[in-house]
């Protein structure tokens, strides 16, 4: 088990680092495909409308896992 609950607050800084990193990688991209490519991996807290969004981890709804082989990978 890697992480359950996610504060409001943290799941918009992982959003924000992941948006960051894209930027970065794809500066030609606008807003919306930055958004939503974002959005494959760390859901919003704010939706791409502009509406208010409450992730899962953000209720206690969701974990994450990491899956191992016996030698470690």
């Amino acid at each position: 088990l890697y992480e359950g609950y996610r504060s409001l607050n943290l799941q918009k800084q992982l959003f924000d680092k992941r948006y960051t990193l894209l930027k970065n990688q794809y500066p030609n991209w606008n807003h919306t495909q930055l958004f939503l490519e974002t959005a494959k991996l760390v859901a919003p807290v704010i939706n791409l409308d502009g509406s208010h969004n409450i992730p899962p981890h953000s209720t206690g709804g969701a974990i994450d896992i990491y899956l191992i082989d016996d030698k470690g990978y």
